[in-house]
Formats: structure tokens, C-alpha cells, sequence
């Protein structure tokens, strides 16, 4: 571990803003970073601890949103009551989240800001249409959260910039669900993840279909001609499998063929069957 790291605990976004120099790194949940700090990956010479700030921690309901403090605990997603009826998905990826140890310290703004590919909270984030609010020495503006990554491990956000809340629209459709696929059941890191939301319409067919993919890209991302092609279809199993080959394809076309996609691309084609079948089963 780096000696001689100063340590610095705001009390204000704008405090926390102004101590994030070029050397600074942000520990809020500290499951990443004591990890960087022991492995000597961090190379700063700063600590920013952002536990302090209680704007952060904000979870509630405002007007046809929610609201989602980038502070707040991945187990408190995982049992809050406002979360699992509003964002089931996020909810969901909350409790598939690691173990309760990690849970009870981790963070949703550490889990988007680490910008692992593998993040369970960015698929539910991106379908609920998240927008995040970034503070920065600029002020504060809104920024889609399918832009805050980079790449693989590579946020976009600057030196000097804080995530403080995420902005999520609820959605009331019939099939809102999130999956994910590790190496075993419990305590695994996400090797294939899926938020989808879907609808059908009074006529029986699929409506607003939505499909957001992670793990198997550099960064998370919606699937947009699997969701075209699936919006106005009626359910059924041969539907199913032609979106699923659809949403192969497009992953492949951002990843080529990687010796990993003799796994990946049956996994996330039978994963998305499995999770569009209550289209057909239930509604």
C-alpha cells in the first residue's frame, strides 16, 4: 500500500468538488479502491472520502422519478421498498450483487464510476432511461449514464468530477425483468447480464421493447435493431430465437470474435428466451 496518501472528508458536494485534483481518488463504499490501494494501482496521492456528504444518499420519489443518491448502499437498492416497485430491475441486479458484506458497503455511484464491463447496476441504470448529475469545477450539468463509460475500466468522468445522483424513469410495463450469468450461482462477477422491459398492446403484440447488454462488451449498451425488430411482433418462440440472433449479431459486430464468444453467444441468446417467455406465458 502507497504511504504518506492525504485524507480528506467533505462534508459538501462543492468541498468534494475542490480537494479532486489530478492526485485524488473518490472512496465512498472503498470495495474497489482498498483493492487498488493494496494491489499499489492507485498511484495517487489523495484520498477523497464522499461518505460524509449526506446529499449523496438521497433515495426518494420526485414527481414521475426517482431519484438515486450515487452514495446510496447496493443493499439498501436491494431492500428498499420505493426500488423494488418502481426500478424491479435495479432491485434485481441489486440482489445478485456479490454478497451482503460487499452490499452493505458498496456503492451505486463506486459501481458506475469503476466503469467495469461487468457492473450489475449499469444494464437497470440504462433502462430506466438513467441520467446522471455530475458535479464538477464547471458547476453541475446532466449526462445520459450510458456515456459516463469510456471503455473497459475507463470512465469518462474528468479529474475534478463527482458523481451525485442518478435521475430513473419507472416503467409500468408488463415484463421488466434483469439476469445474469457468472461462472457459479453466488458471489460471481457477471460474464453475461440483461435488462429487458417489455410490453404488449391491446392487440396482443409486443410494445416498447427495451434490451441492454452488458458484461459482454467493452461498455454496456441498449441493443437497437434486436428492439426494433422485437417492437410490433407477436410472442412466441421462433420470434424469440431470430431477436436473440439479431442481439448476437450486433454484440459481435462491437467485439468481433473473441476466442470467449463460443460461450457468450449461445449463453446471451438462450438468456434472452428465457426472459421473454413470460410474453407469452403470463400476460
Amino acid at each position: 500500500m502507497r504511504e504518506h496518501i492525504e485524507y480528506f472528508r467533505p462534508t459538501t458536494v462543492d468541498e468534494a468538488v475542490a480537494a479532486l485534483t489530478d492526485e485524488a481518488g473518490i472512496i465512498a463504499g472503498g470495495t474497489d479502491m482498498m483493492i487498488d490501494l493494496r494491489s499499489g494501482s492507485f498511484k495517487g496521492s489523495r484520498l477523497v472520502d464522499v461518505t460524509g456528504i449526506e446529499e449523496l444518499r438521497v433515495l426518494k420519489e420526485e414527481g414521475d422519478t426517482v431519484i438515486v443518491g450515487a452514495g446510496v448502499k447496493i443493499e439498501e437498492l436491494r431492500s428498499n421498498e420505493l426500488v423494488r416497485t418502481k426500478l424491479p430491475a435495479l432491485a434485481q441486479a441489486a440482489n445478485k450483487f456479490a454478497g451482503l458484506q460487499v452490499r452493505n458497503q458498496a456503492t451505486i455511484g463506486g459501481n458506475v464510476g469503476h466503469a467495469a464491463p461487468c457492473g450489475d447496476t449499469h444494464p437497470p441504470l440504462i433502462l430506466y432511461d438513467g441520467v446522471a448529475e455530475v458535479a464538477g469545477p464547471g458547476g453541475r450539468e446532466m449526462r445520459p449514464v450510458a456515456e459516463l463509460f469510456s471503455g473497459p475500466n475507463r470512465s469518462a468522468l474528468k479529474a475534478g468530477e463527482l458523481l451525485v445522483r442518478f435521475i430513473l424513469k419507472p416503467d409500468t410495463a408488463a415484463l421488466v425483468d434483469f439476469q445474469k450469468i457468472g461462472r457459479r450461482k453466488d458471489l460471481a462477477i457477471s460474464r453475461v447480464s440483461l435488462a429487458v422491459l417489455a410490453d404488449k398492446n391491446d392487440k396482443g403484440l409486443i410494445s416498447r421493447a427495451k434490451v441492454v447488454l452488458g458484461a459482454c462488451m467493452p461498455t454496456t449498451r441498449r441493443m437497437p435493431r434486436t428492439e426494433e425488430f422485437l417492437n410490433g411482433q407477436a410472442p412466441s418462440l421462433a420470434v424469440f430465437r431470430e431477436a436473440a440472433g439479431l442481439m448476437a449479431a450486433e454484440m459481435i459486430e462491437v467485439t468481433g470474435r473473441r476466442p470467449s464468444l463460443a460461450y457468450k453467444e449461445p449463453a446471451i441468446q438462450g438468456l434472452l428466451m428465457r426472459m421473454l417467455l413470460p410474453l407469452i406465458r403470463r400476460f
